[in-house]
């Protein structure tokens, strides 16, 4: 398997003598498949984390920590084909995580890109909203203004500044959801000249 991963031997032996292969099998640390190929860094990084987990430790040193049997190693591997954890690595929080996010990807993905666009939906709607809260607000202050204007024309002056109070109160609404609404400043400022005259406040 190694060999098979890497291209390479796991053993650097350079005298093939009894007590060379002894000391290179039994007692020499094995180089992880992802450092043995550092000058490829694609494989390097395809290799690194339960690839060389799983190698080494189908051959460590003492063979009560390798695993029990072939059926074991295969199964290790398909964990990991399987984006598992896997047996040879240590367990932690973070790494059933990672292993949980690689297996159900599409599925993350497809949860996010739905969130983004819910999100992107509630900001067009409440956009939507406030818009035709203000255009509301802007028809409700011209229709108090002309009425405020009629009342006025008919001696009923209590009523006309009741209708312009109203109209100001609704174009100072519309401005509150946009300050840049031109019109609705110039009927707020309108209905401010009305409200007086007809209060006979001095201007």
């Amino acid at each position: 398997m190694y060999r098979l991963l890497t291209g390479l031997k796991p053993h650097r032996i350079e005298q093939c003598t009894p007590l060379a292969l002894e000391r290179a099998i039994c007692l020499e640390p094995t180089t992880a498949p992802s450092v043995a190929v550092k000058d490829r860094p694609a494989l390097a990084r395809r290799l690194a984390g339960d690839l060389d987990d799983i190698v080494l430790c189908a051959m460590r040193k003492e063979p009560e920590r390798r695993y029990t049997s072939a059926e074991h190693l295969a199964e290790d591997l398909k964990r990991h084909l399987e984006h598992r954890r896997v047996m040879a690595r240590p367990d932690s929080p973070a790494y059933r995580a990672a292993r949980f996010l690689k297996r159900y990807r599409p599925a993350i993905a497809l949860a996010g890109a739905a969130a983004i666009v819910t999100a992107g939906i509630a900001v067009v709607a409440s956009h939507n909203v406030r818009a035709s809260q203000r255009a509301a607000a802007s028809e409700l202050s011209a229709a108090e203004e002309r009425l405020g204007d009629l009342l006025l024309e008919r001696g009923d002056r209590a009523a006309a500044v009741d209708a312009y109070r109203k109209a100001k109160a609704a174009a100072e609404a519309v401005l509150a959801g946009d300050p840049s609404d031109s019109s609705a400043s110039r009927r707020r400022q309108d209905v401010t000249r009305k409200l007086m005259n007809s209060q006979g406040t001095p201007r």
